[in-house]
């Protein structure tokens, strides 16, 4: 974004890519589609607003399905077009990447167990707001917003979820303001 926020919005919001940027594997970006639709998936698929262990639990038990959901995922975001069985098809990594989608997702389930009941209230739902204030002397206006992966709450609080996909180390952790707009920290957000 800092060297070019049209090339930005092409790449990563409106998902335009060069000729040569398409791949036949999954890059991180595309692991990141797939496992955000595949909780999104996961979650309609239960059928109710509110969550239950046993909703989980049943899901997790079920092999079948929750391969399905992911498989239904790889579709929705790669291929575009219904297929009968994806991984007949699919070859070397990006079967690999299928396994370690399904394996963050049983890692996040579990989490998910121990957080029951909860009531989801939106999923993959962009926001964005614009916050006025006074920078030296003078009204500025800056506009925020991102992508709620998902929104849940229990009887006490609202909780706004962010999976997580990549390594996660000292991601978000800046020593400074300046820092934050630094290009060589750019890769910590």
């Amino acid at each position: 974004y800092q060297n070019c926020s049209l090339q930005f919005y092409y790449r990563y919001i409106a998902d335009v890519r060069q000729l040569d940027e398409v791949m036949d594997d999954v890059d991180l970006p595309g692991f990141g589609k797939i496992l955000h639709a595949a909780m999104e998936a996961i979650f309609s698929s239960i059928g109710k607003e509110t969550i239950e262990r046993i909703d989980l639990e049943r899901l997790l038990a079920s092999n079948e399905k929750l391969d399905k959901l992911i498989d239904n995922a790889y579709i929705k975001t790669y291929l575009k077009s219904e297929k009968e069985n994806i991984r007949s098809i699919l070859a070397g990594r990006n079967l690999l990447v299928l396994e370690q989608i399904r394996h963050s997702i049983i890692r996040m389930l579990n989490i998910d167990i121990k957080r029951t009941p909860f009531r989801i209230i939106r999923q993959e739902r962009r926001v964005s707001t614009e916050l006025q204030f006074k920078n030296n002397g003078r009204d500025d206006l800056l506009k925020i917003g991102g992508i709620v992966d998902r929104l849940d709450s229990d009887e006490n609080i609202v909780r706004v979820i962010d999976y997580k996909t990549g390594n996660a180390t000292n991601k978000g952790i800046f020593s400074s303001i300046g820092e934050l707009f630094d290009p060589k920290s750019c890769d910590k957000t």
